[in-house]
């Protein structure tokens, strides 16, 4: 057989990682004469799959190293999510912090900014995380849904219920409302339940959904014991 080239080492490190062999993967990659976008993401990915975040981002403060030295472009906007998916996963919160790392507005040029915005989420950074949400040009049901549940999960009601109103008014249909009618349960806000209550029914929501369990659990919270009912029967 001929000398490899760049194609060919790709599809044989992809294929050994996509079946599980990360180990044979790591070892061809390393023995790689040159290494390319393709080839970095397809280890780097390759242990996110496979649930070896540390080994990613080992792998990831690599290639930064190299690009440092002018060895190496630096990797593709797939690269660079599945360092924030294997950030995320580990609970890494020094970006910034190190010269490994490339800025945080370099990642949002690279159309990572949901990946990073779940990273700072997930590292309990919530301020960091609105930074990037309100930075990111395309906000879609997904982003803003996610940006919502991190308020929601750490207590921060209002600015939550805010994000929904925002995204009824961007005229993006909301794809589930549990998240925000236990919000209103937990501050007892009946007035806005039932506007959001209105708008399911005006939707065609699914009423055994979990949307139809927070709606009980919301009117029982309010002391409006006879729309809870309702919805029970």
């Amino acid at each position: 057989m001929g000398e490899k080239d760049l194609c060919s080492w790709y599809t044989l490190i992809s294929g050994l990682a996509r079946f599980g062999r990360i180990d044979g993967a790591r070892k061809l990659f390393d023995k790689m004469p040159e290494t390319d976008d393709f080839s970095w993401n397809a280890m780097i990915s390759g242990y996110v799959k496979h649930n070896k975040p540390k080994d990613a981002l080992e792998l990831y403060s690599r290639m930064m190293q190299k690009k440092r030295k002018g060895k190496l472009v630096c990797g593709n906007k797939f690269t660079v999510s599945s360092a924030l998916a294997a950030a995320a996963s580990n609970s890494v919160s020094v970006l910034g912090e190190g010269d490994s790392w490339p800025h945080c507005s370099e990642w949002v040029g690279f159309r990572c900014s949901g990946a990073l915005s779940d990273l700072y989420g997930k590292c309990g950074s919530l301020d960091e995380a609105r930074c990037v949400f309100d930075r990111t040009v395309e906000r879609d049901v997904v982003s803003r849904t996610a940006m919502m549940d991190r308020y929601f999960g750490d207590g921060r009601w209002e600015e939550g219920l805010s994000l929904f109103s925002d995204l009824l008014n961007s005229g993006i249909r909301p794809n589930e409302c549990s998240g925000v009618l236990n919000a209103c349960a937990q501050q007892t806000i009946e007035g806005l339940s039932k506007q959001v209550h209105g708008y399911m029914m005006r939707s065609g929501f699914d009423p055994f959904s979990f949307a139809a369990n927070a709606l009980v659990h919301m009117y029982s919270k309010c002391g409006n014991m006879e729309s809870a009912y309702k919805q029970c029967f």
